[in-house]
């Protein structure tokens, strides 16, 4: 038996790396069935996404359901890639149509929102809507559509101030730095990235000529540093403006 003379890991590199851009069987063996779990997750209409709720996640979400020895071989495969599946996911933000389906008379409806966030993304949206109402309506009943306006009224008060903010300074060597306005019939980009507890993560955001955000999205990257994490967010970013149909500008 002969030695092959040369590593399967060298020829699955890309071309432009001296590999053949061969992919190996693992990895798209788990982005194949990835795509089964992304299926469980958007598409309700599916009749086989069905049948696995009704015998799989009827008292719970995609994101709370556990491996379980009586599971299929399949179904426990499908629950695998689910931290490949909340590494990737995003979300975009555009009007208010979607997010007021997550709001009833009493608030947030946390049914709705465990169905397809994760728990702790869950909490982390009541901690900091609680904490809000705290602050900025203190002795009054807490409405989360008034949360939502004051929130965006604060942004809008904190673009203004970074556009046309006062330039003073205390020392005659600090430098002002300042948020300024696209051009007109122009978008920008802003994008950033950071670290905590050895996970970096990074995000864009799109602003019309009034300063006002219209889209954005963030990302979870894993373990990387911050300056890989604000590129991939600008990379990222730059592809959804070429999606959107943007077109490179002067400026």
């Amino acid at each position: 038996m002969k030695q092959a003379p040369v590593a399967w890991k060298e020829i699955c590199k890309p071309k432009a790396q001296g590999g053949l851009g061969v992919r190996p069987a693992d990895f798209f063996n788990k982005a194949a069935i990835a795509k089964l779990a992304w299926k469980v997750i958007t598409d309700k209409s599916n009749w086989w996404v069905q049948v696995m709720q009704k015998k799989y996640l009827m008292k719970c979400s995609f994101f709370q359901a556990k491996k379980k020895q009586r599971n299929s071989m399949a179904w426990n495969g499908i629950l695998d890639t689910m931290d490949l599946i909340i590494k990737g996911m995003r979300w975009i933000v555009g009007d208010d149509e979607l997010v007021s389906d997550y709001l009833n008379e009493n608030g947030w409806n946390t049914a709705k929102l465990r169905s397809v966030l994760d728990e702790n993304i869950v909490k982390e949206i009541l901690r900091v809507w609680k904490t809000r109402n705290e602050t900025i309506f203190p002795g009054k009943q807490p409405n989360p559509r008034s949360t939502f306006a004051a929130a965006m009224n604060h942004l809008q008060n904190t673009v203004n101030l970074c556009t046309f903010g006062s330039t003073e300074s205390n020392n005659e060597n600090d430098q002002m730095i300042r948020w300024s306005l696209p051009p007109n019939e122009s978008v920008k980009l802003n994008f950033n990235g950071s670290m905590k507890s050895n996970s970096a993560v990074g995000g864009f955001i799109f602003r019309n000529p009034l300063g006002s955000p219209f889209a954005a999205a963030a990302f979870n990257f894993g373990s990387t540093t911050v300056p890989v994490a604000e590129a991939v967010a600008l990379h990222n970013g730059l592809i959804d403006a070429k999606r959107r149909g943007f077109k490179k500008g002067g400026g």
